[in-house]
């Protein structure tokens, strides 16, 4: 992560620029001392638990695979850390990983970063808590980070030491978690000479430790202490793993108190919290927000089961383009890809824009697998599947396409590269027999038993490339995970999605919109097959830099010692260069002969100077009988061979490629009715105001209350 640090700085330095110190500056002495901040931090009786956990996740963090490292440092690209960062407001970010394992995971690297990050800044105080490293309560000749916390155990205090594991027994790792808060707090900040101690707050019950009604009054009462300049960051790291009802209800109470901090009107300093889970866990449910519902209205056209949509949907706060939104149902709590259309009568098809069409229907549903279908795809994971059809009314309709949660093939592509990982070689078939699948369908009508329909009407798409095809990842069902590993991680779900700019053999040439080559206005088998060409030729290079990356890659210069023009990037690439070098790089595993020679198959003279097109070179394109009759069976056979048979313990987890996929989206969080980024939803969902409403959300959902 040395980047981070850096990028971290930078953010801070812009948002806090001009602001004076303050932390560590006497204030006005109001009343005689009567427990001071020196006395006060001695009655907690707790060492610097935060920098002994720090000092040793940074030296647990050499072991954490690089791919892992990769995932975590996304975090710092995503708009929502940037905007919780940066906001001049207080905040509250939920990051959920997807990581095994307590001790130490690519999160709380992220959190050891940040926290050193802005402690150094004198406007700034950074609280820390890292719950998979302090899930025991250690007696003192034990090696633990708070030996002094563990001197004894006091009847008082909990369970019987040989029955330590009960309510009692973990509430004592929540006021010890409650005690190095406060002692941050204390040791970071200087509140001057005077009465630290609140009066509804008992001493004793301090040094003690008994109270943890107390902890959180004195952390409470603390916080609102500090002023105005001040920033309070509270970073709270793999909180997940404090589940159970013995953790719970504590562990709630002391959550709660530092949810509630960002929005309460008497706190004055500005209060960031950052709460990290390794997986879903039910401490979602403590996070309140203002989101957008979006109520059901049964309108007079309705197709497929609408019972998801009764009890109407929360917007998700990924918007992909207008027309085109998430959405979560409060009645299932499932996710959903909604794109709603509106017909343009009398345009032609050039004329339109992406939510327009000019057939009676558009596109995705002509072409799709409702019953509405001119041409119905197959229920298979390569091709989206429609879930619901609703007709605002005769010209607009709200199409509703089940939701994939592993982002496209393009996201993919790019987190190996800045990972300098090469993709792995089953995933590459895995994708190529999918891809194929698709294609022998959409031409020739062929079904996974081969049979072929007679008289089939071809399907051109005329848009493949890889941010239009979509990976999903299958939860895993309950019970043991299995000895091999999770299957599904490495050959998630590969789905052919945005069939926007499809035709179908016979269609009026006038209602055709432009696909990716604009002056093809034959559509032509030679688009589609070229694009998967592409895209697989494209995963077997994510190991090699571009030359702006790599200047010193001989392999990126070409004759006279000039770079390779790659400015464009995935766009020149992989046309740019050749297959047959790929191996010559050493990075990770060589990619076999037999993969390298059929993809070859794709290539063409000349081409790292000559561009395929129209006009130029369409005919070196292989056609679709060599794609479905050679291609195909040989990388369905690849699959088979690293799939079928009894594997060993671990088998798949050395193939996982899940570790790429991005976080999950969030529901769309607004401050209330008059936020004007609600244009910015009236924009892209295409309602009326009267279709949604602000509403308070917790997670998990469908707990909202309407406002």
């Amino acid at each position: 992560m040395a980047g981070i640090m850096e990028d971290l700085a930078n953010f801070l330095r812009d948002s806090r620029e001009g602001v004076e110190a303050r932390r560590r500056q006497p204030s006005p002495v109001r009343q005689p001392p009567y427990i001071g901040q020196e006395e006060l931090r001695g009655l907690l009786q707790i060492n610097d638990i935060d920098t002994v956990d720090m000092e040793k996740i940074e030296e647990k963090g050499k072991e954490i695979r690089p791919e892992d490292r990769v995932r975590a440092e996304q975090i710092i690209q995503e708009q929502k850390f940037r905007d919780w960062l940066k906001s001049p407001k207080s905040g509250k970010l939920l990051i959920q990983g997807g990581f095994i394992g307590n001790m130490t995971c690519p999160l709380s690297i992220f959190c050891t970063t940040l926290a050193k990050t802005t402690r150094p800044w004198s406007s700034f105080l950074c609280l820390v808590w890292f719950c998979g490293r302090n899930t025991e309560y250690l007696e003192p000749d034990t090696e633990s980070s708070d030996a002094n916390c563990g001197r004894s155990w006091d009847p008082k205090l909990g369970q019987d030491k040989d029955d330590c594991y009960g309510y009692a027994y973990k509430q004592r790792i929540i006021k010890k978690m409650m005690r190095s808060l406060i002692a941050q707090l204390l040791r970071d900040y200087d509140f001057g000479p005077r009465n630290l101690l609140p009066p509804d707050v008992d001493p004793d019950s301090i040094k003690n430790c008994h109270s943890l009604s107390q902890l959180r009054r004195l952390f409470r009462w603390l916080v609102r202490q500090l002023p105005k300049e001040v920033t309070l960051f509270c970073l709270i790291d793999g909180i997940d793993t404090y589940e159970g009802d013995d953790f719970a209800k504590p562990m709630h109470l002391c959550l709660g108190d530092i949810i509630k901090l960002p929005i309460a009107d008497d706190v004055s300093p500005m209060v960031k919290l950052n709460t990290a889970l390794r997986s879903m866990a039910t401490w979602k449910s403590a996070y309140a927000h203002r989101g957008i519902y979006i109520s059901y209205s049964p309108e007079p056209q309705e197709f497929g089961d609408n019972e998801f949509a009764q009890d109407g949907f929360l917007l998700v706060g990924q918007f992909v383009r207008r027309g085109v939104y998430i959405v979560q149902s409060i009645s299932n709590n499932k996710m959903y890809f909604v794109k709603s259309f509106t017909r343009r009568e009398g345009a032609a098809g050039w004329q339109t824009q992406e939510h327009e069409f000019t057939h009676e229907l558009p596109p995705e549903v002509r072409i799709s697998t409702s019953d509405l279908a001119t041409v119905q795809l197959l229920d298979e994971s390569y091709f989206p599947k429609v879930e619901f059809i609703q007709f605002i009314d005769v010209d607009n309709l709200d199409v509703y396409f089940e939701y994939k949660n592993g982002g496209t093939l393009e996201q993919l592509r790019e987190v190996y590269y800045r990972a300098g990982c090469r993709i792995p070689e089953h995933f590459i078939w895995h994708v190529t027999a999918e891809l194929c699948n698709a294609l022998a369908f959409m031409y020739l009508g062929q079904w996974r038993n081969l049979v072929r329909m007679p008289g089939w009407n071809r399907i051109f798409h005329r848009d493949i490339n890889p941010s239009n095809v979509l990976l999903n990842f299958p939860p895993r069902r309950r019970g043991n995970a299995p000895r091999a590993g999770n299957r599904d991680n490495a050959f998630p779900e590969i789905t052919l999605t945005d069939f926007g700019d499809s035709v179908i053999s016979g269609d009026n040439p006038n209602d055709q919109k432009p696909g990716i080559f604009v002056f093809e206005n034959n559509p032509d088998v030679w688009e589609d097959i070229y694009h998967v060409g592409r895209i697989l030729r494209s995963l077997c290079m994510t190991h090699i830099l571009f030359p702006e990356d790599d200047p010193d890659d001989p392999f990126n210069v070409i004759t006279g010692g000039v770079l390779k023009d790659e400015s464009r990037r995935w766009r020149d690439r992989p046309d740019s260069r050749r297959l047959a070098v790929v191996n010559e790089h050493p990075n990770g595993t060589a990619y076999s002969v037999e993969l390298i020679n059929l993809l070859s198959q794709f290539e063409w003279p000349n081409q790292e100077v000559v561009a395929i097109n129209v006009s130029n070179h369409r005919s070196q394109v292989v056609d679709i009988g060599w794609v479905v009759d050679k291609l195909l069976p040989v990388a369905k056979q690849r699959v088979r061979d690293v799939r079928e048979g009894v594997k060993p313990a671990g088998y798949y987890d050395a193939m996982d490629v899940s570790w790429a996929k991005p976080p999950m989206p969030m529901p769309y969080m607004v401050d209330g009715p008059n936020d004007p980024r609600i244009a910015d939803v009236e924009d892209c969902i295409q309602r009326v105001p009267d279709d949604y409403e602000v509403c308070t959300l917790e997670y998990p959902m469908p707990k909202i209350t309407l406002e």
